[in-house]
């Protein structure tokens, strides 16, 4: 039941940060949007974004299509990421300043704990390949494989854009919507700025896509084993999705991407994740 809570809240945390680099790159263009559309807060636990929710339902109408449609949608956006990846960190060195650098600690210890426990949410969603066992080939071969893999080569990517990210802005200067292209942005590199921007729209999509794909068989299994309604266990004919439980979790997704701030969404995602694990 946790890590259902945490998958509908983590769907909705990465659709936040999806609206805020799609709003940097319509930015870029000369077409600011309104703050309602995009993170108009009113407290610490409420924002509106009006356009948060649209893109849950697009990423939920491509799970919706099956896993085969799913992973075309995926490798194709992954391979693009990872190019603009690499530009973020190349293109990155020659704009870091070395006194950003100076105190490497700023905060000090404390500081480093806190930072690991928000950060704890950018390594959720790896277990997300397990719910899909049923659908995978010699899956107690390939699912290990897949997800050491992907911690590993992650991992050491979000060391290195840390880096770089450490030398181009100190803390105070961060954008906790659209943190990369805000920063070269500061850094004049405008153009870099929104090609990043474009390429954040594209790796939040995918990471977005892989939260809506667990929750619904989660929601599934447990309907399949009587934890939840039987009704939720239902699935198409035609794309073996499992609809009724993906319209819930879609639905709570959207609830809360439209009304609960970025950081509280965060903040319950790393702490349910960590219950949860």
């Amino acid at each position: 039941f946790i890590l259902i809570v945490d998958g509908a809240v983590s769907s909705a945390a990465v659709s936040k940060a999806c609206t805020a680099y799609f709003a940097q790159v319509l930015l870029s263009m000369g077409l600011p949007l309104p703050a309602v559309f995009v993170n108009l807060k009113v407290n610490s636990l409420i924002a509106i974004s009006l356009l948060a929710p649209g893109f849950v339902a697009i990423m939920g109408y491509t799970a919706y299509k099956g896993v085969e449609a799913m992973a075309k949608f995926n490798n194709a956006l992954t391979s693009v990421n990872m190019l603009l990846i690499l530009l973020v960190i190349v293109g990155g060195v020659p704009l870091t300043e070395a006194g950003n650098y100076h105190p490497i600690l700023p905060n000090g210890i404390e500081g480093v704990q806190r930072a690991a426990a928000l950060s704890f949410f950018a390594m959720l969603g790896f277990d997300a390949a397990t719910s899909l066992a049923e659908e995978t080939i010699e899956p107690e071969k390939e699912l290990p494989r897949a997800i050491l893999w992907t911690v590993a080569i992650t991992t050491a990517l979000y060391m290195a854009i840390s880096l770089v990210f450490s030398g181009l802005v100190t803390s105070d200067e961060i954008d906790e919507t659209a943190p990369l292209a805000h920063a070269f942005r500061m850094r004049g590199a405008p153009i870099l700025a929104t090609v990043i921007a474009v390429g954040a729209v594209g790796n939040t999509a995918t990471t977005l896509l892989g939260s809506v794909t667990r929750l619904p068989r989660f929601m599934l299994r447990m309907a399949s084993d009587g934890h939840l309604p039987k009704a939720l266990a239902a699935v198409d004919s035609k794309t073996a999705s499992p609809t009724k439980a993906l319209g819930v979790s879609l639905v709570a997704a959207m609830f809360l991407s439209t009304f609960v701030s970025f950081t509280a969404l965060v903040q319950m995602a790393s702490v349910g994740g960590l219950i949860g694990f």
